[in-house]
């Protein structure tokens, strides 16, 4: 259709510029009308008027040409845009959702309130290091076929005699410190210091002649405590 528009401008636009008049003649007079004489009416187009015409026309099919066109690319893109985005938010979302860390063991709530109260009883006073290391203990004992296989078990295994704090009743009335809260939070989701150690006693019962001694393997010595292994 543009074409069409094109090629008839440019064949009227000849005309005009070759000087052609365009007049209107006047129609069949009647026998009353002959004696009158009458100028025929004409339209006649300057040479200004003329270039006016051709511009106007080629900037009205220019405008048809190109401005539709463009609309359709711009709605094109955008749609192609939105379809990019739709397509890859679920998948943000579940990389995001495998990356989340989670525990090294199970852990309930009980669990986890009964073990800041054993890590702040056991290492009160301590740095974070050392209450990480005494709730690695915590941890391997867990993961141990030696031992009970939860955090509150662990604790409370033989009427609580495992565990000093439990024993004389200090477990039960600790306050716990942020330090402990970090401690048990790093230990839990993998940092071990431990090697593998399953039992710890203060440096004042070792060298009192403690049991463990005697009956295990002695790893490593940190913060007031002593670790050992089977």
């Amino acid at each position: 259709m543009i074409k069409f528009l094109k090629k008839n401008i440019i064949i009227i636009a000849m005309l005009m510029i070759s000087g052609i008049t365009l007049a209107f003649a006047p129609g069949k007079k009647s026998d009353n009308e002959k004696s009158t004489s009458e100028t025929p009416v004409s339209v006649m187009i300057t040479e200004d008027n003329r270039l006016n015409l051709v511009m106007d026309s080629f900037n009205t099919v220019r405008f048809t040409d190109v401005e539709i066109p463009q609309e359709e690319e711009k709605e094109t893109a955008v749609s192609e845009e939105q379809t990019v985005e739709e397509t890859e938010t679920p998948v943000e979302e579940e990389t995001q959702k495998a990356a989340a860390p989670s525990y090294v063991i199970p852990c309930t709530d009980e669990d986890y309130n009964n073990f800041l109260r054993i890590v702040e009883a056991e290492a009160t006073g301590g740095d974070v290091m050392s209450k990480i290391m005494v709730a690695d203990v915590i941890i391997n004992r867990v993961r141990s076929s030696r031992f009970p296989n939860t955090i509150t078990e662990v604790i409370f295994q033989g009427n609580g005699e495992q565990f000093q704090p439990v024993a004389d009743g200090r477990f039960y009335s600790v306050c716990v410190t942020n330090g402990t809260v970090e401690a048990v939070q790093r230990a839990l989701y993998g940092e071990d210091y431990s090697m593998g150690a399953l039992f710890f006693a203060s440096n004042y019962s070792v060298n009192a002649g403690a049991w463990h001694v005697s009956a295990l393997t002695r790893l490593f010595e940190y913060g007031g405590h002593v670790y050992f292994t089977f």
